[in-house]
């Protein structure tokens, strides 16, 4: 309506900074150019009035009212101008009503005039909508604070505040009526979100710039170089930190990051340098100063602490790393105290369950409840390392568990590969694996096996069961309760062997035992060998007694040194053969006993010694030398009569053997005279009994012709001298006898009867002893 005196054509030029869009602006400090210098708050206002339908001239009293919206409502502001002039119409005014009622929404401005004698003022209608300016069209929704520098622009919520008397701080939305976006320092910029402030309200807004939060809600960004990506409840406190997002993270160090995650607790960071890469309530550093626990890392998980230099922990949950350069990559619960440590999973549910380094440079694998190092001191257990399992020790310098369950490693450089409850508790021992097994003399070693134990210095078990290596470089190679208790001593395998002194083997078999210095039992069972470097070769109750003897079969009883004793299978099982005297040899050999060098074995009916020649002693005790006519070749036949000869040209003394005493006699030619007379046997050195016999046989067909010529000769001289005995008795009737021709007969036949008494006299002399 247009009241009766007053036509007013009112038409507005605005131009105000806080319409203009900023110009673009360095975000690293620079001051905006000189052409950016901004134009203030001030609106131009230029109208004409009318007064009874004609231009007015004069002077005249203005009001400006600002109202948000185009009828009715409270003025925001109201500016009076008194004694304004009017020329043909037409007036100019500056107005400023202050940034704050200028945020975007839309605003009118209505105005009332009177004459300046007039005592009231007409308001005139409608009002007047405030338009943007052209560059102002850009910037919807946004405000601005001017300054010498660099204006501040705010948008979103009217609430949204930046420090008067800061520079190039931005809030580009946003906020509400509970939670306002704030700005408290220069070069300030809040994205969006609500109740998120960045800078810090402390009055000086020089000290903690160029802080960023790019959304979220109820983040804070409280020192320089802080950016917060987004999320909830969100605190940095260190210079040059940075928060991605999540919830209720906190930051306290400088040059940290926590990437996101969070939760009712949240991450935090204490120390410079520390990174968060997710998760919830973990930890890097600890609350104190900012430099003593620098470089932590988490990487995700739950309620993780890495608190020294360098520490890292990839992830799991409730794992904690408290000293220098030391990494825990996963698990539940898991610790390390000591520095350049690690420990790459595993864990438990209950914290004293969970695996443990107590020294540096420990290792563990895996698993749970395992321990690398001792509680105390960092340093005196060393370079330990358990690879995985469960409720595994690895207790002193450089020793290992490999694996399994119970298993400790307690003395320096000891291993234990695997199995359950070993204990290698000797410097430099190892045990394989296997169950309950104790490696507890340095340089020990345990293969596997079961409740096996090496106690001494270098000693060893292979394997098996209960079994025992007690005395320096003792060995049980397995079985079962074998026992190496001499140095050096062995024990191969079997049941319940001893090795009982040094040197000492056993074999196998079981119940045997090797007592003496030196000895040996190959196998069998219940042998005995108790002297010094004798030996049981095997079968059963086979005992040597004496040093240097040998044993073997069943109840062979070596009782004399030197001696060896086989005794084959026994019919009454405690009959036993046994030596009499040093330096026998026995076999007892009810099969028969034979030797050769080929592999077919031929023992005839009767035989106790038999060779591979066909020549075998008899159970009888004679003597057969093989003479089978199939075995023989080039045959020569020979003058048993010159044989004869020969044979008496030879010396027949009696003599004895020099190794057997002047007290046994023997009778005979020697080998040299025999060879020499006949050629036969391959030396000069011996005579073989079938040649001896050949030669005596023949000997004897030279004698024979002999003797039948001699007995064909004195069967006609017989038959001679009864013809001269039937003629002498036929002249004895015929007429009487003279005595001359009786003797004449006599002659001859005592010539006969002496030369039959020579060659008789002679063949008995053979027969006399000498």
């Amino acid at each position: 309506m247009i009241r009766k005196r007053y036509l007013v054509v009112i038409g507005l030029v605005l131009a105000s900074t806080w319409l203009l869009p900023a110009a673009a602006r360095d975000q690293a400090n620079q001051q905006p150019a000189a052409v950016l210098a901004p134009s203030g708050e001030t609106i131009t206002y230029q109208g004409m009035l009318r007064e009874s339908g004609s231009v007015a001239n004069g002077v005249f009293d203005f009001q400006f009212g600002l109202y948000s919206t185009a009828t009715g409502g409270t003025a925001l502001a109201t500016i009076t101008q008194d004694d304004l002039n009017v020329s043909n119409g037409l007036f100019t005014t500056q107005l400023s009503f202050g940034e704050d009622f200028f945020n975007g929404e839309s605003r009118w401005i209505e105005l009332a005039v009177k004459a300046d004698t007039s005592t009231s003022y007409t308001i005139l209608t409608p009002r007047q909508q405030v338009t943007a300016a052209p560059l102002a069209l850009a910037l919807p929704g946004f405000w601005t604070r001017q300054n010498v520098f660099s204006p501040n622009i705010i948008g979103g919520y009217e609430g949204n505040t930046i420090t008067s008397n800061s520079i190039g701080s931005t809030i580009n939305g946003g906020g509400n009526v509970d939670n306002v976006n704030s700005a408290y320092d220069s070069y300030s910029a809040i994205g969006g979100g609500a109740g998120n402030r960045a800078g810090s309200d402390d009055g000086a807004p020089s000290n903690d710039g160029y802080s960023t939060i790019g959304g979220g809600i109820n983040n804070i960004a409280s020192q320089e170089y802080v950016v917060i990506g987004g999320g909830q409840t969100n605190n940095v406190n260190g210079a040059w930190s940075t928060i991605g997002g999540g919830i209720n993270n906190t930051i306290s160090g400088r040059y940290s990051v926590i990437a996101g995650g969070g939760g009712p607790t949240g991450n935090t960071i204490y120390d410079d340098y520390g990174t968060i890469a997710g998760g919830s309530e973990n930890s890097a550093g600890l609350t104190g100063d900012a430099v003593s626990q620098m470089y932590a890392t988490v990487g995700g998980g739950r309620a993780n602490l890495a608190s020294d230099n360098y520490t890292i922990v990839g992830g799991g949950r409730s794992n904690s790393v408290s000293d220098d350069y030391s990494t825990i990559a996963g698990g539940y619960n898991n610790s390390i105290v000591a520095q350049f440590a690690t420990i790459s999973g595993g864990g438990s549910a209950t914290s004293t369950q969970a695996n443990r380094v107590y020294d540096n440079y420990g290792t563990i694998g895996g698993g749970t409840n395992n321990a690398a190092g001792l509680s105390g001191d960092t340093i005196n257990q060393q370079y330990t390392t358990v690879s995985g399992g469960t409720s595994n020790i690895a207790s002193e310098d450089a020793a290992t568990v490999g694996g399994g369950s119970g298993n400790t490693a307690s003395a320096n450089y000891t291993t234990v590969a695997g199995g359950t409850s070993n204990t290698a508790s000797g410097d430099t021992s190892s045990i394989g694996g296997g169950q309950l097994n104790a490696a507890s003399g340095s340089y020990s070693v345990i293969a596997g096996g079961r409740g096996n134990t090496a106690s001494s210095n270098i000693a060893g078990v292979g394997g098996g069961q209960s079994n025992q290596a007690t005395n320096t470089g003792a060995f049980v190679g397995g079985g079962q309760t074998n026992t190496a208790t001499g140095q050096y001593s062995v024990v191969a395998g079997g049941v319940n062997n001893d090795a009982t002194n040094t040197y000492a083997s056993v074999v196998g078999g079981i119940n045997n035992q090797a007592a003496g210095a030196g000895t040996f039992v190959g196998g069998g069972q219940n042998n005995n060998a108790n002297s010094t470097l004798s030996a049981i070769l095997g079968g059963s109750g086979n005992t040597t007694l004496a040093d240097y003897t040998v044993a073997a079969g069943e109840n062979a009883v070596a009782a004399h040194a030197g001696s060896f004793v086989w005794a084959g299978q026994q019919t009454d099982k405690k009959d036993t053969v046994s030596t009499t005297a040093p330096g026998q040899f026995i076999v007892r050999a009810p099969g028969g006993a034979w030797f050769g060098s080929s592999t077919k074995v031929d023992i005839p009916a009767g035989a106790i010694l038999a060779t591979e020649s066909g020549a075998f002693l008899s159970k009888g005790g004679t003597w057969s030398n093989s003479s089978d006519k199939n075995l023989k070749s080039n045959f020569t036949a020979i003058d048993p009569q010159l044989l004869l000869d020969q044979l008496a040209a030879i010396p027949v003394q009696a003599w004895n053997y020099t190794s057997e005493g002047s007290s046994v006699r023997h009778i005979g030619p020697t080998a040299q005279d025999f060879y020499t007379a006949f050629g036969l046997g391959s030396d000069d050195r011996h005579i073989a009994t079938v040649d001896a016999d050949g030669v005596a046989l023949a000997a004897i067909q030279g004698l024979h012709s002999l003797a039948t010529a001699q007995a064909k000769t004195i069967d006609q001289q017989a038959d001679q001298l009864a013809a001269f005995d039937e003629r002498l008795a036929a002249l004895e009737r015929g007429q009487p006898a003279q005595n001359g021709f009786f003797w004449l007969w006599l002659l001859p036949l005592c010539g006969l009867a002496l030369g039959l008494g020579w060659l008789l006299g002679r063949r008995s002399a053979k027969g006399q002893r000498i």
